[in-house]
């Protein structure tokens, strides 16, 4: 899922469908791009974003994975017993 999508969505109280019927596309074209099914192509892209206000390519980019934490850090704030 493109987490910077539905975060810009969420920021700017805008429903998917109503993003759709702006962007002249089907709502279920738009989930399926949303959901990574399918890629948009570079128009619909730039119309998505210029709705949405925001950086076509952060729009558009992958969900960052976050660091693991370090193997101390994970025993230091344990509970349980070993």
């Amino acid at each position: 899922m493109l987490a910077n999508f539905k975060a810009a969505l969420a920021a700017r109280r805008i429903k998917q469908v109503d993003l759709a019927y702006d962007v002249r596309m089907s709502s279920s074209t738009l989930s399926e791009i949303v959901n990574e099914r399918r890629q948009a192509n570079a128009p619909t892209r730039k119309r998505i974003a210029c709705v949405l206000g925001v950086d076509e390519a952060w729009l558009f980019s992958a969900s960052v994975k976050l660091p693991k934490p370090a193997d101390s850090d994970r025993t230091e704030n344990r509970t349980e017993p070993v």
